[in-house]
């Protein structure tokens, strides 16, 4: 600190190298400053979930909703990674098959199965005729079907029956995947990955970070300390009450009725099996519960500024329109908590 105060007072007697390294201090304390100003405009929206919650595909809806989107290029490149998807998926779906003991219901679909199961899933880049056609042949076999139905006892991706029933098109020489197709495909986040949009001349920065931190292991706050720990809530999917999926292995379905079943052992919702609405309020309950325990005090008093409400939404993050409204909720209700913080509302 004395020796650039020197250098402000003195310039006349610094060597040159004390010269161009004052340049190089006003340049960094100049970047600094500009980078303070725009981190005071900016809000950052930190994404914490399981693998395969939606986190990803949350920043894919942003980019389609508040951002530039997917131009016909962008959408071209995803081909490669949605093939990859489908030979992965009808892959799982063989491998289970055969511990689960399930045949097929056709001879010719073993050719077919041997064909697929040739190819390395993560190295597919095109999709030939031959692969094509085995393809379709497997997803119309009632064996493969029957596998399906037993999905909760393997780990599918949440898209196998999205893509394998959209096998025609998307075969086709001429395929460009749609942004619903974009929306769905599925690749492991590694790291964390960032993603800046404007609402309404607000400027936001998504982050998402994979549920591991990448391979480091190490936890997402301790990995995203810059974060505001006040301005996240909790996020369940309807898979957490399947206890026969591991962590990296749970993913959700596009119909939420897909996934509802019986818990084995502990609490359990009531009612009719794939009962959508008793699955959801059973969750929200059990929220509800745990937030009261944690906002009240021994003495009964409220804790927090002025007894912060809880705010459940239903999502699904393949659903634009859903997204669209349910970011929009979150939004206003957060600003409504800052005007109540700072005793404006």
């Amino acid at each position: 600190m004395a020796r650039a105060l020197t250098w402000r007072c003195c310039p006349w007697c610094l060597t040159e190298d004390e010269k161009a390294a004052a340049r190089i201090d006003q340049e960094i304390n100049r970047l600094l400053l500009e980078q303070k100003k725009r981190d005071r405009g900016e809000l950052k929206l930190l994404l914490l979930g399981p693998g395969e919650s939606g986190k990803s595909t949350f920043i894919k809806q942003m980019r389609i909703i508040h951002g530039a989107g997917y131009s016909e290029e962008e959408r071209k490149g995803f081909r490669p990674l949605i093939y990859q998807n489908i030979f992965a998926s009808m892959q799982a779906m063989l491998e289970a098959m055969d511990w689960l003991q399930i045949p097929f219901s056709r001879p010719e679909s073993r050719h077919h199965a041997s064909l697929v199961m040739s190819q390395d899933p993560y190295k597919v880049t095109t999709f030939e005729k031959p692969y094509a056609v085995a393809m379709q042949w497997l997803w119309t076999d009632a064996g493969v079907r029957a596998c399906y139905e037993r999905r909760r006892e393997f780990h599918l991706l949440d898209s196998a029956v999205y893509y394998l029933s959209h096998l025609e098109r998307i075969t086709g020489e001429d395929y460009v995947p749609t942004a619903q197709d974009v929306l769905r495909s599925r690749m492991p986040t590694t790291g964390i990955n960032e993603y800046c949009f404007s609402v309404q001349k607000t400027n936001l920065r998504g982050t998402n970070q994979a549920a591991q931190c990448g391979s480091s292991g190490k936890r997402p706050l301790r990995c995203l300390s810059f974060l505001d720990r006040g301005r996240r809530g909790p996020e369940v999917g309807t898979q957490e009450v399947d206890p026969l999926l591991r962590e990296r292995d749970r993913a959700h379905l596009p119909g939420l009725a897909q996934r509802v079943r019986p818990v084995p052992g502990g609490e359990r919702p009531r009612g009719p099996k794939q009962d959508v609405e008793a699955a959801k309020k059973f969750i929200l309950d059990m929220y509800t519960r745990m937030y009261a325990s944690c906002v009240d005090s021994a003495d009964g008093a409220r804790k927090g500024p002025r007894s912060r409400r809880l705010f459940s939404h239903y999502t699904c993050a393949t659903d634009t329109q859903n997204i669209r409204k349910v970011f929009k909720d979150v939004r206003d209700s957060v600003l409504a908590r800052y005007l109540d913080e700072i005793n404006l509302l």
